[in-house]
């Protein structure tokens, strides 16, 4: 019996793509640019999963809180900076729902996505559809400096914007110099504005415009298109820019800097340039710092002096070699030092300057987006350019493994430091007492008095305006009902407060208690304290019977509900005063102790 001959049927599926679809798709340099974007927003969102509200967070947060969306909370002064981008984003999200990560996560998220976007459509403008920009765009997207600097919330919310400002002007000015069409200056001042809600360094982002236009106009200009001559564009820019430095002036805004302008600094100017470009800068553009150290946000950067050196052997390799062999290439690297210098590191120096904030990422990250054109400018042709190099490049497969190592070396470095920085994101404590919190406040009975005292100082520390109080920073989770007791605490015979764990919890005074033998005399009670919004007193007493007595205490007059016989009221005291009397008209009320002092959880 013969067996018959097997056959063989190909087997076609066709997926439906649709139309619109289709040129995207046939885009490889697009799709893979897409795919890298994705890849450092998902390990960005897993990272931003591990982190939390921290320090800063939440005194714009109880300022949204407690203020409308008008000029006077937009235009107010958060450490010297302007940034009424970033409150106006505050109070929106806070509004949909208070100390709510996700939602600021996903704000976050939206505005890194853009500015990576920005960045793909600037580089593109530049050079073209041709593979070798995904280089510099990756130095760009996983940039360990601009992956973890989103991690704080106070610092993305500024320094996102920011490079999205500088990647959309940029874009636009290209398109401007190409075409000569207005709509591109147009959006280029419009970039500008934008930066200029969120952050001050946007300020000088004209003079990068016209260093960019000085330096490669002509390469990229079309040809007879005198740009300098479109008067109006320039005129707007210096428009911008004497604009916002008077309204900063006239609103005082400096006033409420770090370190006030004319004041010492710890460290000088050229050790802190020095610090920001050897042991910042340079090393998360080469994939580092692989170490980190306790700052401010989260961590800072501490790179081992190998990694130090390192960064600067590669940096210095590929200025030279770029000089080398590309046209024009040192002008790019000017550029780029010109910023980091003047504007990253000098301009932060005059209003930030510690012996910490050299190595912070927040006040790098900006840098990124110039990083990627600059090494672009460096290495590769513009697009339609006649004679991009001096000299014969060297071999594909040469060029290849200099490329492929220099890659490798980043990318693994920038994972490593990344991963490296996780433990740094030390938020349990922070997610737990905010969710202890959010459970007491919903569940404390009605009535309940809750008097201030300080977040944990792991959580936040003593602001000027004392928004670290709970009595601001938790009213906004609070029903509003109590959140009104909370801000403006009432006498009370049994308050709480919040406990470091978030829990309600006995409270008694830290401060000094007299005690006499016999009565003190009701005008003349010894009480002496400078008050404010933390400060208490309380007074033992004996009353003949229940009643409401006046206390005069600092100037001010106090209703305090005593009870028959003997018992213990607390009572604000938010002025300064040396004696407090009280009044109890047809009733003996004997006071024996009196005590001034801070809200603090009794020890148990």
């Amino acid at each position: 019996m013969t067996e018959s001959p097997s056959v063989t049927h190909d087997l076609t599926i066709e997926v439906p793509i649709p139309s619109w679809a289709r040129p995207i798709l046939r885009d490889r340099v697009r799709v893979l640019a897409v795919l890298m974007g994705l890849v450092s927003l998902g390990w960005q969102g897993y990272l931003l999963s591990r982190s939390y509200f921290h320090k800063d967070d939440f005194r714009i947060i109880t300022w949204s809180a407690e203020n409308g969306l008008d000029l006077d909370f937009l235009f107010r002064s958060n450490h010297g900076q302007l940034m009424p981008g970033g409150l106006g984003l505050t109070w929106l999200l806070t509004r949909l729902e208070p100390y709510n990560w996700n939602l600021h996560m996903g704000a976050l998220l939206l505005m890194q996505g853009a500015a990576y976007v920005a960045v793909y459509v600037l580089l593109r403008r530049l050079f073209g559809a041709r593979r070798a920009i995904l280089l510099p765009f990756g130095l760009y997207v996983f940039a360990p400096v601009v992956i973890t600097d989103l991690l704080w919330y106070s610092a993305g919310k500024s320094s996102v914007p920011v490079q999205l400002a500088m990647a959309g002007a940029l874009a636009a000015h290209v398109s401007f110099l190409r075409s000569g069409r207005r709509r591109h200056a147009v959006a280029a001042l419009a970039w500008i504005v934008f930066g200029l809600l969120f952050y001050l360094k946007v300020l000088l982002l004209p003079l990068v415009l016209a260093a960019v236009t000085i330096l490669y106009g002509s390469l990229i200009a079309k040809p007879r298109f005198k740009v300098f001559a479109a008067w109006w564009y320039w005129l707007a820019q210096a428009a911008l820019m004497g604009g916002y430095v008077a309204l900063y002036t006239l609103l005082g805004i400096a006033k409420g800097s770090y370190v006030p302008i004319g004041t010492d600094h710890p460290i000088g100017p050229v050790a802190y340039t020095v610090r920001v470009l050897a042991e910042n800068f340079v090393p998360s553009a080469t994939g580092g710092p692989l170490r980190w150290q306790t700052g401010v946000g989260w961590a800072n950067a501490d790179p081992p002096a190998l990694v130090v050196w390192a960064a600067c052997v590669i940096a210095l390799a590929a200025i030279v070699v770029s000089v080398r062999y590309r046209r024009h290439a040192a002008r790019a690297w000017g550029l780029l030092l010109g910023w980091v210098i003047f504007v990253d590191a000098g301009l932060t120096w005059v209003a930030r300057a510690s012996e910490m904030s050299g190595w912070e990422p927040r006040y790098t990250a900006d840098a990124f987006p110039l990083l990627a054109v600059c090494a672009g400018l460096a290495f590769l042709p513009l697009a339609g350019e006649a004679v991009p190099y001096r000299r014969q490049l060297p071999e594909p497969p040469v060029r290849g493994f200099a490329i492929g190592l220099v890659a490798g070396v980043f990318v693994i470095g920038s994972a490593a430091s990344t991963v490296a920085y996780l433990p740094w994101l030390m938020v349990d404590d922070h997610v737990a007492y905010m969710a202890n919190a959010r459970a007491a406040l919903r569940t404390a009975p009605p009535g309940t008095d809750i008097y201030p005292r300080p977040l944990p100082p792991a959580i936040q520390h003593e602001q000027p305006d004392r928004s670290e109080l709970t009595s601001r920073a938790l009213a906004p989770i609070a029903p509003p009902a109590l959140a009104a007791r909370m801000r403006d605490p009432r006498p009370s015979a049994h308050p709480v407060v919040v406990g470091d764990d978030g829990k309600l919890t006995p409270m008694t005074l830290f401060g000094g208690l007299l005690v006499s033998k016999t009565c003190y005399p009701s005008y003349a009670i010894p009480l002496k304290t400078a008050g404010g919004p933390d400060v208490f007193g309380a007074v033992n007493y004996e009353a003949a019977a229940a009643v409401v007595a006046t206390a005069t205490v600092g100037g001010e007059r106090i209703k305090l509900p005593l009870t028959a016989g003997s018992g213990t009221i607390y009572f604000p005291i938010r002025h300064d005063t040396t004696s407090m009397a009280i009044s109890a008209p047809g009733v003996s009320v004997c006071v024996n102790a009196v005590a001034a002092g801070a809200p603090v959880p009794v020890r148990r």
